[in-house]
């Protein structure tokens, strides 16, 4: 869900911005992070086919298909290796802060969640249950 500026999208904004002083016409930035991971998710939650209004609570559905497991057509799909440290280097390339993040593993982590999403089948199991 481009939780991550390195691999994030371009976003145009549209509203006048200033740079040393200057006002420049809107600009294209990268963004990422709950920024864009949260509408991105939005936007395929809201793909669904159907659109009941008992549909809104997606909490329970999500756990429910957790456990009905990856190779059950959910479209949710576990991370189960990496992690999410951070490490900053300087310009010469030598590291110079590290921050321990946590470990992926099987189902729910601190790393990734529920983990990733196929948008399509995500949607539509979520409309099946």
């Amino acid at each position: 869900m481009t939780a991550a500026v390195n691999g994030g999208i371009i976003i145009y904004s549209s509203y006048p911005t200033t740079v040393q002083g200057e006002p420049q016409p809107g600009t294209f930035s990268v963004w990422g992070g709950t920024s864009v991971a949260t509408p991105v998710f939005s936007g395929v939650v809201a793909s669904r086919p159907d659109r009941r209004p008992s549909a809104r609570l997606i909490n329970p559905r999500l756990y429910q298909m957790e456990t009905e497991g990856e190779g059950a057509g959910t479209g949710l799909i576990d991370v189960t290796s990496g992690n999410n440290s951070f490490e900053e280097f300087t310009e010469e390339g030598v590291p110079s802060l590290f921050i321990k993040g946590y470990e992926a593993k099987k189902g729910y982590d601190m790393d990734s969640g529920l983990g990733t999403v196929d948008g399509f089948a995500f949607a539509h199991s979520l409309a099946a249950g």
